[in-house]
């Protein structure tokens, strides 16, 4: 890793749970920097954390970046340095290594894992939602071996698809969390089979905690009416969200996946079992530095805004991998890095009995 002064610091067990529940809402959605990051590892008693990693695979992964080529923290090599098939030089490339690095670093536990962490990307072809290339698993030592081959061997045009079709995809998703009906996540031949059981996600061990981070290159593009439909489906508040212009483009604001981030962080409840709405914070990190970003990253961070969750952007490795363990450090513990907001917190429905 580079430039990251990392120390790993266990939260006592005398927290509550609810005081935990209180303290990742009171967070909300922050414009943040890369800083000094301590990674606090809170007690599995507190409940695992759910991440769902939304990788944009779409063709904007593929943006050059006058960056020097990177490496895995473990000494197992990079993305590939050249042709044919370089990725190198790209977006993808530091996304695979700061990916992998903070992976590499997260604490684990094999009796009782701090995370369940899953893997989509988005549909290949013209199909648009995501599908699941990894089930929930719990952060066991296996299992992080199993997340670390994944992503190095993500290929930057074997997994590439044309349309980064976010809003469908977190449709997708919380059907994932939910343990719902499969929409498109079986549409082609890369989903992980163990994530589906007939016609349903398995879900996850357990539903409080939600996360999805979503890892952008460019911006979404949808079937917007089909979007709009399944928000209405679920119960989503389909009035839309208005910006300027000059802040977010016509088209980015007929896009539904920051009403999607809305619905998801307040409404959307990943478990009808336990009392109170077990909703699902959304994060995002922008990946900039290419000539083709224009202001992307402003809806990006306004879908982090809805969604109750951390924004940042990024464009070279060091930021990235900063920005990730910023990220995962808010899913677990509060310390003076996140007491300051830079973006007006949203209400959001307390959580209730979430470990019962």
């Amino acid at each position: 890793m580079h430039n990251a002064n990392v120390r790993l610091v266990r939260w006592t067990k005398l927290h509550s749970c609810a005081v935990l529940c209180a303290l990742i809402l009171a967070l909300g959605p922050r414009d943040a920097r890369a800083e000094d990051i301590d990674i606090f590892s809170v007690s599995a008693q507190s409940g695992a954390q759910n991440v769902l990693l939304i990788l944009d695979n779409s063709a904007n992964w593929s943006a050059s970046l006058s960056v020097p080529n990177c490496t895995y923290a473990d000494g197992s090599g990079g993305p590939k340095a050249s042709n044919p098939n370089q990725e190198a030089g790209t977006k993808m490339a530091i996304e695979k290594c700061a990916l992998y690095n903070v992976v590499l670093r997260l604490p684990t536990d094999d009796a009782q894992p701090y995370f369940n962490i899953g893997v989509m990307l988005f549909n290949e072809g013209n199909t648009n939602s995501g599908y699941p290339r990894h089930r929930f698993v719990p952060l066991t030592s296996a299992n992080k071996t199993a997340l670390l081959n994944l992503i190095r061997n993500l290929g930057i045009n074997a997994d590439k698809t044309n349309n980064a079709s976010t809003a469908e995809s977190f449709y997708e998703a919380f059907q994932m969390f939910a343990a719902g009906a499969v929409w498109k996540g079986t549409a082609g031949t890369k989903y992980d089979t163990h994530a589906i059981v007939g016609d349903r996600y398995v879900g996850t061990d357990s539903a409080c905690n939600n996360h999805i981070l979503y890892i952008a290159n460019g911006k979404p593009q949808d079937d917007n009416g089909q979007a709009l439909t399944l928000l209405q489906q679920v119960g989503g508040d389909a009035s839309p969200i208005e910006y300027s212009y000059s802040y977010v483009s016509k088209s980015e604001q007929a896009n539904w996946a920051d009403e999607w981030a809305r619905f998801l962080s307040t409404r959307a409840d990943a478990s009808s079992s336990l009392d109170g709405a077990q909703s699902i914070r959304v994060h995002a990190v922008a990946v900039t530095g290419a000539s083709s970003d224009g202001n992307y990253p402003n809806f990006i961070r306004e879908i982090a805004r809805q969604g109750n969750g951390e924004y940042y952007a990024a464009s070279d490795v060091d930021s990235l991998t900063n920005a990730l363990l910023s990220i995962f450090n808010s899913m677990l513990a509060v310390n003076s890095v996140f007491v300051s907001a830079a973006l007006p917190l949203r209400q959001v429905p307390p959580l209730f009995n979430c470990y019962e």
